[in-house]
């Protein structure tokens, strides 16, 4: 099932990974990730692991709204940084 992001949808819910990357802030890597689910729900997601722990940070939202909001979620995302 390569190519398929249906663990972070809610269950019973399918998808595909519209896109992926892996970028460095900080001197930490993250994994970000875009899906988009067969019922129409675009979800950015990026993961990390900084001081032994795993860092998770998502933004949703439906298909409709995807336009409007995806610039302000990708924001939020993208300046997300783990801190203890």
């Amino acid at each position: 099932r390569q190519g398929r992001g249906d663990s972070f949808f809610e269950t019973g819910s399918r998808g595909a990974i519209v896109a992926s990357r892996a970028r460095t802030s900080d001197g930490i890597v993250f994994y970000d990730y875009e899906f988009v689910s067969d019922d129409k729900m675009h979800e950015l997601l990026t993961l990390c692991v900084h001081k032994g722990r795993l860092w998770q940070v998502a933004a949703k939202s439906p298909d409709r709204t995807w336009p409007k909001t995806s610039p302000l979620y990708r924001n939020v995302v993208g300046s997300f940084v783990p801190k203890l």
